[in-house]
């Protein structure tokens, strides 16, 4: 969902008259910190839906630490001012994972809208650690996985309030990016060796 998130912004920048170029000047610093980060989440749920062991006992230690890598690497690069939108996702993301002893709620009504009856039943089964059924006793449920986006949509998903958040930081930075002439000055002022 990122990626297509990221492909409409550059889009809509587009229309805008945005600079698909101007992308190329974007300078993260760290950058093995969000790859380590996304490495370690896609490990979660690969290995975890498997029952690795060593994944199931840590989960919540990996899930936290891949956190933690991603906000030490936008923190580094907060000079983008819309990273900050970016972080108050995943913020949201933490704290309802935090709440509720290590797991993030998700909708089982909306895995159904979405098509997945087999990770409802994984779910249910406890297979996969890092989700638990949104009920009566969730805590903070309005920041749980349960917008659907279902089809026609070709990749359907559930998502949370942070993950929405988190989407339309990388979105706005694209624009901001691609729409800042600022940036094309800069660039040619740079000496050439």
């Amino acid at each position: 969902m990122i990626l297509i998130f990221f492909i409409l912004s550059i889009i809509t920048a587009l229309l805008r008259n945005g600079k698909i170029k101007r992308l190329s000047y974007l300078k993260f610093r760290s950058i093995w910190l969000f790859i380590l980060a996304m490495v370690i989440q896609l490990s979660i749920v690969v290995f975890g839906a498997t029952g690795s062991y060593y994944i199931l006992k840590y989960i919540k230690e990996l899930y936290i630490g891949s956190y933690v890598l991603l906000f030490i690497g936008l923190i580094i690069n907060i000079k983008y001012k819309p990273i900050i939108i970016i972080m108050l996702g995943g913020l949201m993301n933490v704290f309802c994972f935090m709440a509720n002893d290590g797991k993030m709620p998700i909708s089982i009504e909306g895995l159904k809208l979405a098509g997945f009856d087999n990770l409802i039943r994984l779910i249910q089964n406890g297979k996969i650690a890092l989700y638990t059924p949104l009920n009566g006793a969730t805590n903070y449920g309005q920041f749980a996985q349960l917008i659907t986006v279902q089809k026609p949509f070709p990749l359907p998903q559930i998502l949370s309030i942070g993950d929405i958040i988190i989407y339309i930081g990388i979105f706005v930075l694209v624009q901001v990016v691609m729409l800042n002439s600022d940036m094309d000055r800069l660039i040619s002022r740079k000496p050439r060796y």
